[in-house]
């Protein structure tokens, strides 16, 4: 993710985070309300920002440059932009 142009947006994170909880294209389409090729696309996107060659290889990528932490602690629940896919969802 070296410019700035690569980086994930918000749905692309959320669709991530969807991924890393083990959710197949289908569910993530019915959560978030879009279609599955909708999905597909945003996936592939990700796929190709992160330069990963599958699925598990993006999420690895995203824990590895912190996009995600597994065990939320004192000092990563003050940061916003640090997701928690291994926790429940956030209710809006």
């Amino acid at each position: 993710m070296a410019k700035s142009t690569n980086r994930l947006t918000a749905i692309e994170l959320d669709v991530l985070e969807a991924v890393a909880r083990g959710m197949q294209n289908q569910q993530i389409a019915l959560q978030q309300h879009r279609s599955l090729e909708t999905i597909r696309t945003h996936v592939t996107n990700i796929l190709r920002k992160l330069r990963a060659r599958n699925r598990t290889h993006a999420v690895a990528i995203a824990y590895h440059v912190g996009l995600f932490r597994g065990h939320p602690d004192a000092t990563t629940r003050t940061h916003a932009d640090v997701r928690h896919p291994l926790l429940p969802p956030r209710q809006h």
